[in-house]
């Protein structure tokens, strides 16, 4: 697996998860297409990792704060954490104007929270604290 993960860009993932979206749950992808997705992280992401992990490496990946908060996400890990490709469907929850499942680099998804309005989280007026709660490489690969 390491090698794939050496040769995947994030334009194969994202080809590659696009292609399979539409095996979700149909309630799962009008969710994710109209930003209701707060609070399902663990279910979308899944849902989501059992139409894509015959496809793609990918690992399921949790952010857990001290205060109790926490987040669930995919990821195809990179050779550093920066080229971590992230895969997170309820991303919208976080971003406002964001009606994707989300798939980029860590590093993209960083400037994209930086550049954004935020939501749902207790460090919504602070953009990089907002990241390195929710996706930052503190990020633990759970299985």
């Amino acid at each position: 697996m390491e090698l794939l993960n050496q040769v995947l860009s994030v334009e194969e993932v994202t080809n590659k998860v696009m292609a399979k979206l539409g095996e979700l749950p149909e309630d799962d992808r009008k969710k994710i297409i109209t930003g209701d997705t707060y609070g399902m992280c663990g279910t979308f992401a899944l849902h989501l990792r059992n139409v894509i992990e015959n496809d793609l490496p990918v690992k399921t990946a949790r952010a857990k704060h001290e205060d109790g908060n926490a987040h669930t996400y995919l990821m195809v890990p990179g050779n550093s954490p920066d080229d971590d490709i992230i895969i997170d469907p309820t991303a919208n929850q976080f971003i406002r104007g964001l009606y994707t499942v989300f798939i980029g680099t860590r590093k993209t998804l960083r400037e994209l929270v930086l550049n954004s309005k935020i939501n749902n989280t207790r460090s919504r007026n602070n953009p990089q604290e907002a990241f390195d709660r929710t996706w930052g490489i503190t990020s633990n690969i759970v299985y």
